[in-house]
């Protein structure tokens, strides 16, 4: 039987470095992406999401706590 040089081996050096290098590149992309998607919040976004969590738990605005006084 011819010599495959470890191509079927159950778990070859090759394969384990292709591996990690696929693993490597697959949270580069996702890196790349999450820095992306973290620009698109708008500051109409975070005004809304902050809104939407005050009112949530009943908790005033800085502006709303400085007309009370």
């Amino acid at each position: 039987m011819a010599n495959t040089g470890g191509l079927f081996e159950k778990n070859p050096r090759s394969v384990r470095i292709t591996a990690w290098l696929l693993a490597g590149a697959a949270f580069y992309v996702w890196y790349q992406h999450d820095k992306k998607t973290e620009r698109e919040f708008s500051a109409g976004d975070a005004n809304k999401w902050n809104q939407e969590v005050l009112r949530k738990t009943g908790t005033k605005s800085e502006r709303e706590r400085a007309n009370e006084k």
